[in-house]
């Protein structure tokens, strides 16, 4: 997931002209990215969603990884008990579990009903980096 965020920071750089630091701040400018692309998903007549598995990959990766730097969560997983194969959770404990990728996914597809930020600031109020 690592790899994935890397490669989050070079297509945001390159396709968006978007900085991302791996900083709490850096989380608006993917929601800024994920904006670009969900207009690009709406004017494209092809509303296909297969390519936007590997974009909410890249970002949701990038979310979680400024998550495990800024707070000192966690850890990935690839499957979970309940939602599933390749759905990538983000462990912070046995029992709490976030999914950054769903959340790009959900961002891409629905729109800023979904901002990734609201989700979290949720996720992180009250979390401090130990």
């Amino acid at each position: 997931m690592r790899n994935a965020a890397n490669v989050a920071v070079l297509t945001a750089k390159q396709c968006y002209k978007i900085n991302l630091n791996y900083s709490d701040d850096s989380v608006e400018k993917v929601e800024q990215a994920l904006c670009k692309i969900h207009e690009e998903y709406l004017s494209s007549k092809n509303k296909n969603q297969e390519g936007l598995h590997g974009l909410s990959i890249m970002f949701g990766a990038y979310i979680g990884e400024v998550l495990k730097k800024e707070k000192g969560v966690g850890y990935w997983g690839k499957d979970h008990p309940v939602f599933g194969k390749n759905c990538f959770p983000l462990y912070w404990n046995d029992n709490d579990c976030a999914f950054p990728v769903d959340w790009c996914l959900k961002r891409i597809i629905n729109g800023p009903e979904d901002n990734v930020v609201h989700k979290y600031k949720i996720l992180t109020k009250g979390k401090t980096n130990t």
